[in-house]
């Protein structure tokens, strides 16, 4: 070991290394560097400093563990130079990866099945790696598929084996996901893994608790997801591995964060795992590590005491349940990390860009960190004790996955499966909502024993309650919820601003699209006593024969200004454990200008191109003062506005408008009509316009159909970026809607070449009120309208 003092860089990079550096470096930064050079990170400690320097300088070091009295990190060339500016003195180790001991390499003909049926006490080459995975598929075809899921820099396969009795199932089931080795020197879980694979696999039939696993629940474990950085030398050995991977970038600090972007450019290995678990919609997760022994749950990017998962109990539970079998089973002493061997993260050490955040805060799934071995590389003798220690606790965490609340989620006319989301009002936070996995419209919600009130919310459908489900440990409870039993309209009762002391209506219309007799009732209006139920109380039930419609007026008459929220839930006899929810929004006002339009969509329908169509529009002054409209805005040129400006309005005042649509060519055209005028409730009014034009279809060749557009990441967050491709240069617009069909901001109106594109969604500094937003995007062949959800 060397201890070297901290230097300066006096000179930039050149040819992509230090070229030249301050007099008094020495060799001792030189060594640093050729480690550098030849594996792409040094490997360091230094004397644990002040917390909040601590703190700052692993903003940039990739941190190993911390000591009794030192810290002990990675850095690659960029990390390391950042380091010299602002680090204390350090000490240069020799790489975990530079094993000194035997590594009981086997290859490919090494394998024989004796090997696999014994103590797996050996590391595979490469290609002995894939071989096994591919063999599992060959030996088990019923019950494994091998899927790469893309390449590494270097072109290796990243490798997941799914093992799923896919012929025994009933009904759709959850997902639960293992990987390993994300850091290249940790390569213990690597084997474990794979001995897990072929343990489910061989087991089968055989032994009946694992059978059952493997026909309700949808396994996927990918062994190894650093391979360049476990090969780091060549594939026929593990000796000289490394933690990042070929470019030295830690991948476990490498995925997209709420609190800190990762410093380094996203990597190709980060990139592959990310379009495949954003697809997947796993339940649970874990990802293998090495160097210490306990269990690390979230979050890692906060402390504990500053914000906590909102399982933070359910994840208590389980990982005491993994622990405790562990113990039972290892020899004392083992896995006990940090005193009890479990930790939240953030109280460990706070780290950004991990999977384990990524995983649980923009994906809704709950993935831990395994930390499974003191010793990084483990030798291969103390591979059999591994398994011994803790293929238990993975077989129970596997289980842990079927249980909590589950089900699945309907249009119940059709039977169609709906994009839902099952949320738990006064719990969920930080997306811990889970979401219906398509196209079955699976979902499956992990919860610790208690009672949960549990809300069902799918576009186009009033949200559903279940109020006070008890969940009981080790139990699923499943629910078949039917979206739809009854059509209402409109799902949010939106009042237009009101004076105080004075009342504004809204009808909800409530239809019964089936062939059987539907009974409901109004079972509560919670929330401001400033709404109200406008008829009497014998109709709080009512019933409606096959076809029927019935609407039913609700009354806002506040009191006090400001804004007013409530919540109407009927109970419909056909699911009585269902409640549905209706939400009330409305604002008060003193002494205002209110303009209320008598519509809040107009559609013109099919009109031939060249010809017009006209329909009416009636403006009223609700509030007590005049007002003044000075002109009208609407971008969309088929539409057109006839009237004189400016338009005076005295309190009560009435005026009729004469819009008119003229289609130029055979498509479908929407615009939202804005109003310039100092009445108070303006910058929130727009009327939606809708039409198409009908006429001669010419023929668009498939090729320049293909607009492809994405939100990531949605939820949206300040650093959100809509990805668009086209196949043909030409005019892209992209505009913001809110679920009322207002225009909240055009985005994007520009020629752009084909190609991928990416630009930022919202401008610096501005925000979004908490919600549920459209997105559209569309060229002169194709329009897309993509779902964006904006949290808390």
């Amino acid at each position: 070991m060397m201890v070297f003092k901290k230097v300066f860089f006096v000179v930039g990079l050149l040819l992509g290394g230090i070229q030249s550096f301050s007099q008094d470096s020495g060799d001792h930064l030189n060594v640093a560097m050729e480690r550098i050079s030849e594996r792409g990170e040094v490997y360091f400690s230094f004397p644990i400093p002040e917390p909040d320097l601590l703190r700052h300088l692993l903003l940039e070091l990739s941190l190993d563990k911390i000591g009794n009295d030192s810290v002990y990190v990675y850095a690659n060339r960029r990390g390391f130079q950042w380091f010299l500016d602002n680090g204390p003195d350090y000490t240069v180790l020799p790489a975990p990866g530079l094993a000194d001991f035997g590594l009981n390499m086997r290859s490919v003909g090494d394998l024989s099945p004796k090997d696999l049926q014994e103590d797996w006490d050996f590391y595979p080459t490469y290609e002995a790696y894939t071989g096994l995975m591919r063999q599992f598929e060959i030996d088990f075809p019923d019950l494994c598929e091998v899927h790469s899921i893309g390449q590494t820099t270097m072109g290796r396969e990243l490798l997941f084996a799914r093992v799923f009795a896919r012929g025994e199932a009933v009904g759709p089931v959850p997902r639960l996901m293992y990987t390993s080795t994300i850091h290249g020197d940790e390569p213990a879980g690597f084997v474990l893994s794979l001995r897990l694979i072929h343990h489910l696999l061989s087991e089968y039939g055989r032994n009946e608790a694992i059978t059952e696993l493997l026909r309700e629940v949808d396994i996927w474990i990918c062994p190894n997801e650093n391979p360049d950085g476990t090969y780091r030398n060549d594939n026929s050995t593990i000796y000289g591995a490394t933690r990042g991977n070929v470019n030295g970038v830690d991948l476990n600090r490498n995925y997209p964060n709420p609190v800190r972007d990762p410093s380094d450019s996203m990597q190709a290995e980060t990139s592959a795992m990310i379009q495949f678990v954003d697809t997947m919609g796993f339940s649970l997760s874990a990802n293998m590590h090495g160097g210490v022994e306990l269990v690390n749950y979230p979050f890692d990017s906060w402390m504990s005491f500053q914000n906590r998962h909102a399982d933070h109990a359910w994840w208590q539970f389980v990982m005491q349940e993994y622990v405790d079998t562990v113990h039972a089973y290892a020899p004392g002493g083992y896995m006990t990390g940090l005193g009890t061997g479990i930790t939240h993260g953030g109280d460990w050490y706070v780290v950004y860009g991990s999977r384990q955040d990524y995983l649980n805060y923009y994906l809704s799934c709950r993935e831990f960190t395994l930390e499974l071995s003191d010793e990084k590389m483990l030798p291969p003798s103390k591979l059999p004790q591994l398994w011994e220690n803790n293929h238990r606790s993975l077989l129970n965490y596997i289980r842990q996955s079927t249980y909590g609340v589950a089900g699945v989620v309907a249009e119940a006319s059709t039977g169609k499966a709906l994009d839902a989301v099952v949320h738990i009002p006064g719990h969920d936070k930080d997306n811990s909502e889970v979401s219906t996995r398509m196209p079955v419209g699976f979902f499956q919600r992990p919860l610790v024993e208690g009672p949960y009130d549990l809300v069902v919310r799918s576009e186009g459908f009033p949200d559903q309650l279940y109020p006070e489900l008890q969940v009981r440990n080790y139990e699923t409870l499943w629910l078949t919820v039917q979206m739809g039993m009854a059509s209402f309209e409109p799902s949010l009762l939106a009042f237009e601003p009101t004076l105080v002391n004075r009342s504004s209506y809204k009808e909800l219309g409530i239809h019964n699209p089936g062939t059987e007799t539907l009974h409901f009732s109004l079972d509560n209006l919670s929330g401001d006593g400033a709404f109200g139920y406008a008829v009497p109380a014998k109709a709080y039930s009512f019933s409606l024969l096959p076809g029927n419609s019935h609407r039913i007026p609700f009354s806002f008459g506040p009191a006090e200004p400001g804004f007013h929220e409530a919540t109407a839930r009927f109970r419909l006899d056909a699911d009585p454990e269902t409640c549905i929810l209706i939400p009330l929004r409305a604002q008060a006002v003193e002494n205002a200008a209110l303009l209320h339009p008598s519509a809040d969509l107009i559609d013109f329908g099919e009109v031939i191109v060249g010809e017009s169509a006209i329909r009416s529009l009636h403006l009223k002054n609700a509030g007590d003062i005049s007002l003044v409209i000075d002109s009208v805005s609407l971008p969309e040129a088929a539409f057109s506005v006839h009237g004189g400006f400016p338009i005076h309005l005295r309190p009560d005042d009435l005026v009729e408008l004469e819009l008119e649509f003229q289609p130029r060519a055979d498509t479908s055209y929407q615009a939202e009509l804005f109003f310039v005028s100092d009445a108070y409730n303006n910058e929130d009014l727009s009327v939606s316009l809708r039409g198409t034009g009908t006429g001669t279809t010419p023929v668009v060749p498939v090729s320049l159909t293909g607009l492809r557009a994405s939100v990531y990441p949605n939820p949206l967050t300040p650093h959100s970026v809509i990805g668009i491709e086209l196949p043909e240069g030409g005019a892209v617009t992209a505009q913001l809607f809110d679920m009322q069909g207002r225009l909240i901001r055009i985005v994007l109106d520009a020629i752009l070449e084909a190609g991928m594109h990416q630009l930022a969604l919202l401008e610096e500094g501005s925000s979004l009120m908490p919600g549920i937003y459209l997105l559209r995007v569309s060229n002169r062949h194709a329009v897309l309208t993509l779902r964006v959800l904006k949290k808390s």
